[in-house]
């Protein structure tokens, strides 16, 4: 890819600052797999150990795209039609175990689904889309917001707060 400058030079791996191996098997390989490992969750990818092939294609451009979504940068637009559990309709007491269920909305199907609040950040590959995780630790409201990715690669979003309210003494 060098000498038919596809590419500049050949990647290194930025831990190592070596260039990641490539193995040519065959004399014109028409057939490829691609292993690496994510440090964290990016776009609709968990982390750890992730393989493409000619078979399972990585959507490297669907994986910014999304990814910018989640992180709120400009000019990624979703739509607003997810179906979530609302939060907000009952208080929390402090590390409470919360429950949230993520739904498509009619005619979508959803591929993977993301959690975030505050420091918490949880992906689902898998539907059903349901989070179970703790309630903040901290008094007051505390934003969530949750992301949807469909069949297509659209994203959907939703909004909802938890409240947690100071644990009541009983004595």
């Amino acid at each position: 890819m060098v000498d038919d400058k596809v590419l500049e030079s050949i990647p290194l791996d930025p831990k190592l600052n070596q260039p990641y191996p490539y193995y040519a098997f065959g004399e014109q390989p028409n057939q490829y797999t691609l292993s690496f490992l994510l440090e964290g969750d990016v776009g609709g990818l968990r982390a750890g150990l992730q393989v493409f092939s000619a078979d399972k294609i990585l959507p490297a451009d669907l994986i910014k795209t999304q990814q910018a979504l989640v992180e709120g940068k400009a000019g990624q637009g979703a739509s607003g039609d997810l179906i979530i559990t609302d939060l907000s309709q009952s208080p929390f007491y402090p590390s409470e175990e919360v429950l949230l269920e993520v739904a498509a909305p009619a005619g979508t199907e959803l591929v993977s689904s993301k959690v975030v609040a505050g420091g918490l950040s949880l992906l689902d590959p898998n539907p059903p889309f349901v989070f179970r995780f703790s309630a903040p630790a901290t008094e007051g409201v505390h934003e969530v917001s949750v992301f949807g990715f469909d069949t297509a690669g659209r994203g959907h979003v939703a909004q909802t707060a938890i409240t947690v309210i100071e644990a009541e003494n009983s004595f």
